[in-house]
């Protein structure tokens, strides 16, 4: 519930997000959470954040899983892909199916943080796909509880519910600062348009005088 009302800054969201649900797994097994964002600009699906518990320490593999993470929406075969598309949970032990093939000391990491499967939950929110949430495990597909997927469920939700506040905080602040651009503009439209009225009468005001005064000697000769 703190997550979703305090998650309005789309710059801080991501972080919050991964940090607060490896911090509610771990214990559980769930050795690091992805958070990978929908990018239209790009057509990509895009880590933005990560958290590791203490026990995944190995930087290389965690680069290797940053890397993996990133990808183009027209891969609509990608389990991460085909998880928005159905809306429907991804758990697998076949990890290069998911990440790519490994080389030898990606494989050998692997086997020392004991990583042996991933579940992927897509975030969706009023039917709109945000991401996906995504977890590496050091245990099977199969021993993973239905209370530990009922679990990460919810917090999908909550997670889906929170970036689209930020969405909507970030939009509505790109548009009071748009609106506030729009009225200075029109403030000095104003300006200039004052400017114009004054300058113009003045200007009209001499000749139109001399105009007048013109008029009234002719006017005077016929008198």
């Amino acid at each position: 519930e703190q997550l979703i009302v305090n998650t309005l800054n789309f710059s801080e969201v991501g972080e919050k997000i991964v940090n607060a649900t490896i911090l509610e797994l771990e214990n559980y097994g769930f050795v690091a959470s992805y958070l990978l964002q929908i990018d239209t600009t790009k057509n990509a699906l895009i880590s933005t954040a990560t958290a590791y518990t203490p026990s995944l320490q190995n930087p290389a593999l965690r680069t290797f899983f940053a890397r993996a993470t990133t990808m183009s929406l027209s891969q609509k075969d990608h389990p991460f892909i085909v998880s928005l598309s159905t809306k429907q949970m991804v758990i697998s032990e076949n990890l290069e199916q998911l990440f790519g093939q490994f080389d030898a000391a990606t494989t050998a990491a692997l086997q020392q943080t004991g990583i042996k499967s991933a579940i992927a939950f897509p975030l969706i929110s009023k039917t709109m796909p945000l991401g996906v949430l995504l977890f590496l495990l050091t245990k099977q597909a199969t021993e993973v509880s239905a209370y530990e997927l009922t679990m990460i469920s919810g917090f999908a939700n909550a997670v889906a519910i929170a970036l689209h506040n930020a969405s909507l905080y970030a939009s509505l602040g790109k548009t009071s600062h748009d609106l506030q651009i729009a009225n200075e503009s029109l403030k000095e439209l104003d300006k200039l348009k004052d400017e114009f009225v004054s300058l113009a009468s003045h200007e009209l005001r001499t000749p139109m005088t001399a105009i007048r005064g013109s008029i009234s000697t002719i006017l005077d000769g016929y008198a």
